[in-house]
């Protein structure tokens, strides 16, 4: 009996060897398998490593980089609920190559995973981080002769948890052959609505583009005695000059303006007007050698008429010229655009939409600006004629420096 026993432990030896070594992964557990569809792309953070796991459920990864797809260093090592990785510690404007394995309890590793397609350090790819841009416009900013775009979703945030600086933001991307980023060149941040409008104009003349940028819904606090309180959409804008270093400063600042009124037991603030609802670069208004930017201002004054105010350009910047409505709740300067010299006199004019709310359809206008040291609406001379459904008009007499002309418009109040 004895006998027969030691021959069946025997057998059972032999057998567990056979299958410890031909089957080892029966008792030491299956190794695991790599993981797939491995890819790499810029974000915010840094270079994102993604991936999703092999048919197996490892108890780690580790993450491997290279320069040249070919030598590849350890920099991350992750536990198995891990599906990315963010890598921080890269060098600007470099490409990298990714791939991955997994790691089982006992640290067996896996064959590595496929190997990433090249990812460049500063490219940032739509599909993770869309630009969602409302509002763009183009000049080159760093005078390098390649034009440059500005765009702006009117919202925006930079920085990360108490650091964070959040309000409107305007991104500039420098053109080139070698920008090919989809990360912003400069951020510009500012006040809620910083950037719904912006213009681009060489004000100093220095060979630079300049960028003047409205937030027509910011809401500055005032002290103005008698009064105190906060002004409700004023609005704001800023010009940033351009430069070989373009400065995120804003060189010159100025907040819009509000009215107020007393009901008898204190004063308080009826409206603000919206400073920088709308821009136009509209030329040389004022003949002087340097360009100038029309801001609208559509519910400047009391009445709600509206105006179109005009940013001088010069060496110095602060100088600005005002142009008002005639008719109230007209909300003139809601849009704008460069008319060209309408009047043929040598000054520019300006196009601007008021597309009054007390009036029907066919009765919304479009004033003509005329250019000139004293830019203005010949007043006394506006005539307003209705016609057929199919063409809606009203001629505006208008007053050039030499000369008074007659322009038409269709479509009036919409103004591109």
């Amino acid at each position: 009996m004895a006998k027969l026993f030691g021959d069946k432990l025997r057998q059972i030896v032999v057998l567990l060897m056979f299958v410890f070594l031909f089957h080892g992964f029966a008792l030491c557990g299956e190794p695991p398998t790599p993981p797939h569809n491995v890819y790499s792309v810029q974000i915010e953070e840094g270079i994102k490593v993604a991936w999703h796991p092999g048919s197996t459920s490892p108890s780690g990864y580790k993450i491997y980089r290279s320069t040249d797809g070919a030598a590849f260093n350890l920099i991350a090592t992750l536990p198995g609920s891990a599906t990315s990785h963010v890598d921080t510690n890269y060098i600007p404007d470099n490409a990298y190559y990714f791939r991955v394995t997994a790691i089982d309890v006992n640290g067996a590793e896996s064959n590595p995973s496929g190997i990433t397609a090249q990812s460049f350090s500063s490219m940032q790819l739509s599909a993770f981080r869309p630009i969602n841009a409302s509002k763009a416009v183009t000049g080159d900013f760093n005078g390098d002769g390649k034009p440059d775009v500005a765009v702006t979703n009117g919202a925006g945030c930079v920085g990360k948890e108490a650091s964070q600086v959040c309000g409107g933001k305007v991104e500039i991307y420098y053109g080139g052959v070698y920008n090919r980023r989809g990360a912003p060149d400069v951020t510009l941040i500012g006040e809620t609505s910083h950037g719904y409008a912006m213009a681009v104009a060489d004000l100093n003349k220095d060979g630079f583009d300049d960028l003047v940028v409205g937030s027509p819904f910011y809401s500055p606090y005032v002290y103005d005695w008698p009064l105190a309180g906060t002004a409700k959409e004023a609005g704001k804008i800023s010009v940033y000059l351009g430069g070989a270093t373009f400065s995120t400063t804003p060189a010159f600042t100025k907040n819009g303006t509000y009215s107020y009124a007393n009901n008898g037991n204190s004063y308080y603030i009826m409206l603000s007007e919206q400073f920088g609802y709308a821009m136009a670069n509209v030329g040389d208004i004022n003949v002087d050698g340097y360009p100038d930017v029309a801001i609208g201002v559509p519910r400047g004054g009391m009445d709600l008429s509206g105006a179109v105010k005009i940013l001088y350009g010069g060496t110095s910047l602060g100088t600005i010229a005002t142009v008002r409505s005639p008719v109230g709740s007209d909300f003139m300067g809601t849009t704008l655009a460069a008319a060209g010299d309408v009047g043929m006199d040598g000054f520019p004019d300006i196009v601007a939409g008021a597309p009054n709310d007390m009036q029907p359809a066919y009765k919304k206008k479009t004033y003509l600006i005329t250019g000139g040291q004293q830019p203005r609406i010949l007043v006394n001379n506006v005539q307003a004629i209705v016609s057929d459904m199919s063409f809606h008009a009203e001629i505006y007499l208008v007053e050039g420096e030499n000369s008074i002309t007659a322009v038409a418009f269709k479509d009036a109040g919409q103004v591109a």
